[in-house]
């Protein structure tokens, strides 16, 4: 028995797991990030405060979902809904600006692109009917 499945005799559905391990690889994309704004643009300590927050915060919303606690789920859809309106901005951007959208070029692009797609995908992981049945509290038993 793994740690993924320690919470209810049932194990975690498949899509569940996917949104956990796209909240772990936002925080580790987000981490990277940080430091690299902070060792090689060498911008203020700030953005890895920042950063440190958002790696603790994803990494508390995933262990949350292993233990599925329902107000984690409604909080991973919200920041997938706040990701998809991200990629939507980027692109507005993008159209109307130019590369210029992006000052930090093809690292603060691609950091863009992978944490708003890290968080999008728990969204629509946790909206699948199986993963709604793993939150749903069980029918109770009648005599």
């Amino acid at each position: 028995m793994s740690f993924l499945d320690s919470h209810k005799n049932v194990p975690l559905p498949f899509s569940v797991r996917r949104a956990i391990y796209s909240l772990v690889a936002y925080g580790v994309v987000t981490l990277g990030f940080a430091v690299w704004l902070g060792v090689v643009a060498g911008i203020s300590g700030d953005e890895l405060i920042l950063g440190g927050v958002r790696v603790v915060c994803s990494l508390g919303l995933a262990f949350a979902l292993v233990k599925r606690q329902s107000w984690a789920r409604w909080i991973a859809i919200g920041a997938g809904v706040i990701g998809a309106l991200g990629i939507c901005g980027a692109a507005m951007s993008l159209a109307t600006v130019g590369p210029a959208a992006f000052p930090l070029g093809f690292v603060g692009a691609g950091y863009t692109l992978l944490s708003t797609a890290f968080l999008v995908v728990p969204a629509t992981q946790l909206l699948r009917a199986d993963a709604r049945a793993a939150f749903s509290a069980p029918a109770p038993v009648s005599a």
